[in-house]
């Protein structure tokens, strides 16, 4: 990380930023949209009878396929090398280029998956998340009960302390658990694009996607094929590290809010 940010400056690291910010928007304002509805819940913790299953999988679908192209350029250039004095999109160049992939006038090679192809992967990979999530978060809410907000006696630092931490390892869980899902979803939004993507092990060079994936299960077999299982957790070091920087920001947050309800009280 730290060569590409020194070959290509450090703009880079940020690439695809807009297009994740785009698709974030898109799927939660069709959530709550359609949440409205009684029979459409947004949230998986509303669901408690089989028509408001279905209601849940085709809200949380029908999001993803709103956000599927713009969180599909938000990867597209998050991977791609700027090489030549090449500038990061910004953020309005992602979401227009997520409005391209909508309407097909992005890529025109023949490896080029179309969103219809892509779509039901993201779909997959959200529901999957949900779901995961969701477990995780009883889990760890019954081996370490959060707080009481209503007590008398709680600390309200520790009570956001524990919905930080049980958010924090739901979420890092769940992206462990689905990395290879998200590893094949990559592979197949950035085939037929002419992407030149950085050499993740070094940082130093590029290199140029040739693939010829059909699908989701012909991808999944041509990793474990060509790869074997652990190509499926290429790039996992980034995840890792990602989860360290997580567990320093949470700590530092129990530090703050400690800070904050001690002064508090002294001002009660």
């Amino acid at each position: 990380m730290i060569n590409i940010a020194r070959i290509q400056g450090s703009p880079s690291i940020w690439g695809g930023v807009g297009g994740d910010l785009m698709g974030f928007v898109a799927q939660n304002m069709a959530g709550t949209f359609l949440n409205e509805s009684p029979n459409l819940p947004k949230n998986i913790t509303d669901v408690n009878t089989p028509k408001k299953v279905a209601g849940y999988i085709v809200n949380k679908s029908i999001g993803s396929l709103l956000a599927s192209p713009f969180y599909a350029s938000s990867v597209i250039h998050s991977i791609q090398s700027y090489v030549d004095g090449e500038a990061p999109p910004t953020i309005l160049e992602s979401i227009k280029e997520g409005f391209g992939q909508v309407f097909g006038y992005t890529y025109h090679s023949p490896h080029y998956l179309p969103l219809y192809v892509t779509a039901p992967v993201f779909i997959l990979h959200s529901l999957l998340s949900d779901v995961t999530q969701t477990v995780v978060t009883q889990l760890y809410g019954k081996l370490f009960p959060v707080p009481d907000v209503e007590s008398a006696d709680v600390n309200v630092a520790e009570f956001f302390y524990s919905q930080i931490t049980t958010t924090f390892v739901a979420t890092s869980v769940s992206s462990a658990i689905l990395y290879p899902v998200e590893t094949v979803l990559h592979r197949l939004v950035v085939q037929g694009t002419q992407s030149i993507i950085d050499n993740t092990e070094t940082g130093m060079d590029f290199i140029p996607v040739h693939t010829n994936y059909r699908g989701f299960a012909d991808c999944v077999s041509s990793i474990l094929h060509e790869e074997g299982w652990l190509g499926f957790y290429k790039g996992f070091s980034a995840v890792v590290l990602q989860m360290l920087l997580g567990v320093a920001i949470v700590q530092t947050s129990r530090i703050v809010l400690a800070y904050f309800d001690v002064q508090w009280k002294k001002n009660k």
